[in-house]
C-alpha cells in the first residue's frame, strides 16, 4: 500500500515528456497516476535500448537562496532501482509491472 500524495496536484510540477540523463535520452511511453514508463534512447544511434518503470516521486517544497520551489515529480535517481524504479528490455514487461504499480491501493494515511 502507498500512502496518498499530501501535496494539492494543482501546485506540483509535472516530470517533462523527455530528460536526458547519464547520455541518454529518455522519452515519456505512457503516464499514470501512480507510475511512469519511460522508453529509453541511445543518443548516438537513435534506437530503443529499454523502458524504465517507476513510482511517481513528489520532491517536496524547496527554498534555496531565498528561492521557493513548488513540490515536483521527479526522474528516479541510480540507487532507486529496485525499490522505487525498474529497467526493462521488452515492452510487454514494462507493461506488466506498470500495471502492477497503478494498480496498488492507496492509503489516505
Amino acid at each position: 500500500m502507498i500512502k496518498r500524495n499530501k501535496y494539492d496536484e494543482a501546485l506540483i510540477i509535472s516530470l517533462a515528456d523527455t530528460v536526458l540523463k547519464n547520455g541518454f535520452r529518455y522519452e515519456l511511453y505512457q503516464r499514470g497516476t501512480k507510475a511512469f514508463i519511460y522508453t529509453q534512447i541511445s543518443p548516438d544511434e537513435e534506437i530503443i535500448i529499454g523502458y524504465e518503470v517507476f513510482k511517481r516521486i513528489i520532491d517536496p517544497p524547496k527554498k534555496i537562496f531565498e528561492m521557493s520551489y513548488p513540490p515536483r515529480e521527479r526522474f528516479p535517481k541510480d540507487n532507486d532501482f529496485g525499490s522505487y524504479a525498474w529497467a526493462y528490455t521488452k515492452l510487454e514487461h514494462a507493461l506488466e509491472k506498470y500495471e502492477a504499480l497503478e494498480n496498488v491501493i492507496i492509503s489516505n494515511e
